[in-house]
């Protein structure tokens, strides 16, 4: 039997999925107890090698590491290459809920336009940059 053609229309429709994100495995309540106990440990013997404590702590030996020399955590550190920060991140979802209560659809323009709105008001310069697809957080792609 022949296959169709790869092209737009003849393309299974992606469900998207409603669960939720499953738990973090590596922050359960044990672990975080027992890499509280490893930095505690660390900080009373100083000499102590980082990997035998880890082990001895069943820790991982870069997360243990990273808390005893204070460094900042990757998931707390802001973006270098956002756009929008994070009020205006709140008004442009304001505004597509805005535009759902009128049953309208919140179309990839209407987004991207409202995010060069938002951008053009507080640049210095005359023309900022426009606001590509691919910084609104999803790909959109056009059939052929």
């Amino acid at each position: 039997m022949r296959r169709p053609p790869k092209c737009a229309i003849f393309r299974p429709s992606r469900q998207l999925s409603t669960m939720a994100r499953p738990p973090n495995k590596l922050k359960t309540p044990e672990r975080v107890q027992a890499l509280q106990q490893a930095i505690a440990y660390m900080r009373n013997n100083p000499r102590a090698h980082i990997t035998k404590v880890a082990r001895e702590f069943g820790v991982q030996r870069d997360a243990l590491r990273r808390r005893v020399n204070n460094e900042v955590n990757d998931n707390r550190r802001h973006a270098s290459n956002k756009r929008l920060c994070e009020a205006e991140e709140v008004a442009l979802e304001r505004y597509i809920d805005r535009l759902d209560n009128c049953n309208l659809s919140a179309r990839v323009r209407f987004v991207t336009d409202a995010a060069n709105t938002i951008i053009a008001a507080r640049s210095s310069r005359s023309q900022p940059p426009p606001t590509s697809r691919s910084e609104l957080g999803y790909p959109i792609s056009r059939p052929p």
